[in-house]
């Protein structure tokens, strides 16, 4: 079957297949293929910018146009430790004014699929103002303790009463928590 959900995919296929554009690009256990496929659209960096070709969801009235993740130095990172704070920047503009107003919601899931934490914008102490045009918000998620192994947030868009989505990423980026950090050592 063909699917761009990870976690079907996982629990589904022993083995599978990656194309891109009509061509084989990796043949072999699931596993292998879907860190390879996970790693491609996250980007190298922490960043991922979002096209037509993008999967997602929503009326349009907002369009997500990319994505990055960031240390606490505020550069550009994908590799974290436990313990350390991820900051998520999301940059997106208005196509029409909606008339329902701006709200936001990450989630994080495992690369199964699995969902680990859902935040909304006012309940997470984050706040998403309906700005003129173009909109970058930065979300600081503190203290970030999830197990050893790679992660994916996804980015929602919608109206206030959370009824309607404007633009919504499920996967949208991929990180991964190694081990070490301050919270691994031991006096």
């Amino acid at each position: 079957f063909v699917s761009h959900n990870m976690g079907a995919i996982n629990r589904l296929c022993g083995t599978c297949v990656l194309m891109e554009q009509g061509q084989i690009v990796e043949f072999g256990p699931t596993s292998r293929v879907v860190n390879r496929y996970l790693s491609a659209s996250a980007g190298a960096g922490g960043r991922v910018v979002f096209d037509h070709r993008t999967t997602r969801t929503g009326n349009g009235c907002y369009v997500i146009e990319w994505a990055e993740l960031r240390n606490s130095q505020h550069r550009e990172q994908s590799k974290f430790s436990i313990g350390e704070a991820i900051t998520l920047a999301v940059k997106f503009h208005k196509t029409i004014t909606p008339p329902g107003g701006l709200k936001m919601g990450i989630t994080i899931t495992s690369l199964d699929g699995i969902p680990i934490a859902n935040m909304v914008d006012e309940d997470s102490g984050f706040r998403v103002n309906d700005f003129p045009d173009h909109n970058e918000v930065a979300v600081k998620l503190r203290d970030v303790r999830l197990y050893p192994g790679t992660y994916s947030l996804g980015i929602w868009l919608g109206d206030l009463r959370s009824d309607t989505a404007y633009d919504s990423i499920a996967q949208a980026i991929n990180f991964e928590i190694i081990g070490g950090g301050k919270l691994t050592a031991r006096d």
